[in-house]
């Protein structure tokens, strides 16, 4: 059954605010109803077929858009958001509605979410007169929230061992921003064969369970956490990946085959957290099997301090990847409580920012920085362990 919904808002400045206004939209709750000086904008927004979907599937939401200014042709746009606690989350770029007003959004299906879908509709007018040279054209907001009448889930197709309950946050508080690609590089000194892929391999399925968006950026020299006085981070990268051996990373010592953690900034108030750079080396004196899948395997410790940089902490149930032992009957694939994990520190929550804001007119615009505090990368250590619930448990590093 199609959703009608029928709210317009005007919001027309200069360029600077309208700047602004758009980079927080998705931020911002609905903003207060002006007067109109043209037709309404109603959309007919009809939900997909079937609600529930599995990662990869094709998914598509429809509708049409009405109203327009009388004898003036408007260039209207739709564009998708998925509703979070932190606000309206984009879900990919605008279309441009069709002659009849009718548009398709592709639903992102490449990671797992569940929520409800809001269409946000925008069209070009000029609005700041330049006499001879015209017309600044800006982007006007209409029909702020139109929403599916449903919820959708988009699923791994497979339910994780244990409970969602067993998972604790690396840093409480702390995730990357979900709204900006995050970068990764690798040292590949001393990695097995196979390690680099594995690497990949691991930021393939954060991605897909997290909604954290990774973009591979190279090969670095950098080691991080190491005792050398060398490089710790790539320049210019969120999460540097590398091999050492214990000399170089005394941390590394003891049985410990990896360590991983994530370090960033933080408002005077506690209320945000914002992770900004972290790494994750691997022992490379330890050789496990460079594939995914149970027991002691390279792919197993990868997302287990992959795990830890993105924002997760160790947990007392083994049957998670984030158990701080790599056991031989490692079940080497997320657990519920892994999974719960991600998604809090993954896109679902919405986007992340330090930045401050202010209240104006029921839309949230952009501020000054508050004042923060810096968290320095605080790394995890993953211990060699037996089959024994307690063997091979080792302290955070």
């Amino acid at each position: 059954m199609p959703l009608r919904a029928r709210r317009t808002t005007r919001l027309a400045t200069t360029a600077t605010l309208i700047a602004a206004l758009l980079t927080t939209t998705a931020h911002a709750g609905p903003a207060a109803a002006a007067e109109p000086d043209h037709l309404p904008a109603t959309v007919d927004l009809t939900s997909p077929a079937t609600s529930l979907v599995r990662v990869g599937q094709g998914l598509a939401v429809t509708g049409t858009v009405a109203g327009a200014v009388a004898g003036v042709g408007e260039d209207r746009r739709v564009r998708l958001h998925l509703r979070t606690p932190n606000g309206l989350l984009p879900m990919g770029p605008a279309v441009t509605t069709a002659d009849d007003g009718s548009f398709r959004l592709p639903v992102p299906t490449w990671w797992a979410w569940r929520g409800t879908l809001v269409t946000t509709v925008e069209r070009r007018e000029a609005v700041l007169p330049l006499g001879l040279l015209g017309a600044l054209v800006g982007v006007v907001l209409d029909a702020v929230t139109t929403a599916l009448a449903s919820p959708v889930e988009v699923t791994l197709g497979w339910s994780g061992a244990g409970s969602p309950t067993a998972w604790r946050p690396l840093l409480r508080g702390f995730r990357y921003d979900p709204c900006s690609p995050l970068t990764y590089r690798v040292n590949p000194t001393g990695a097995p064969a196979g390690g680099v892929r594995a690497v990949h391999g691991t930021f393939r399925r954060i991605a897909e369970a997290s909604g954290l968006r990774f973009r591979y950026a190279g090969r670095t020299t950098a080691i991080p956490f190491n005792d050398v006085r060398r490089a710790r981070y790539a320049p210019r990268t969120s999460l540097t990946i590398a091999w050492a051996t214990p000399r170089q990373v005394r941390r590394l010592a003891g049985g410990v085959v990896g360590i991983g953690g994530s370090g960033g900034r933080m408002t005077s108030d506690g209320s945000v957290g914002v992770f900004d750079r972290g790494g994750v080396v691997l022992d490379r004196t330890f050789r496990a099997p460079a594939r995914f899948g149970p027991g002691q395997t390279l792919g197993t410790l990868l997302l287990h301090e992959v795990g830890h940089a993105v924002g997760l902490g160790h947990v007392g149930d083994a049957r998670q990847v984030m158990y701080p032992s790599l056991r031989p009957d490692a079940l080497g694939r997320w657990g519920a409580g892994d999974l719960a994990g991600l998604r809090r520190v993954g896109a679902g929550q919405g986007c992340a920012s330090l930045t401050a804001a202010t209240r104006v007119a029921g839309r949230t615009v952009a501020g000054g920085a508050p004042e923060v505090v810096r968290f320095a990368p605080d790394p995890h250590a993953y211990a060699l362990g037996g089959t024994d619930a307690a063997a091979g448990a080792h302290p955070h590093g």
